[in-house]
């Protein structure tokens, strides 16, 4: 049997939230952030469009899966790029962490603007907009396999600019 994702969706999600809390609550290991992963599939779930799901639930602790996981992928780079610039809570980054994060941003926005128009539109919405392959190729009237395309060919432009660009 399917269901929709409009109400029964919704429905199905009330119905699932709690056990859908332990799992994410055991993953990230805290309360807080599950609910905030949660909430989060909830409104995933709102904006979705009207497609058929045969099973309501394995999609909605897929998406709270990757949320997490996404989660962790966030935390971890805050850990190995930013953490080690901040003295303590409350402390200001050292000026040199400073200046060395502001010049390797500057890169970055250099690299992305000499990426050819299209391939620099669909990394741009991918990596900063946070839109999916779908929803790129919907907004940009190509193929999904198109948008994949881009997205590997802008990235390996990025670490190979930035690369050869790296003091040494």
């Amino acid at each position: 049997m399917t269901t929709t994702l409009s109400e029964p969706g919704v429905e199905g999600f009330l119905a699932h939230y709690d056990e859908l809390m332990r799992y994410l609550a055991r993953r990230v290991g805290c309360w807080q952030t599950a609910a905030d992963l949660a909430q989060e599939v909830f409104l995933r779930l709102l904006h979705a469009p009207p497609e058929r799901v045969e099973r309501p639930r394995a999609m909605l602790f897929r998406m709270g899966r990757n949320l997490a996981v996404d989660r962790s992928r966030r935390d971890r780079c805050w850990e190995e790029q930013v953490a080690p610039c901040v003295g303590g809570p409350g402390a200001e980054p050292c000026p040199q962490a400073v200046a060395e994060h502001r010049e390797r941003l500057e890169r970055v926005r250099r690299i992305v603007e000499s990426l050819p128009p299209k391939q620099r539109e669909v990394f741009i919405l991918h990596r900063f907009g946070n839109l999916t392959y779908a929803e790129i190729a919907e907004r940009a009237g190509i193929s999904v396999s198109t948008v994949e395309k881009h997205v590997i060919r802008a990235l390996a432009t990025c670490r190979e600019e930035l690369a050869e660009e790296a003091p040494a």
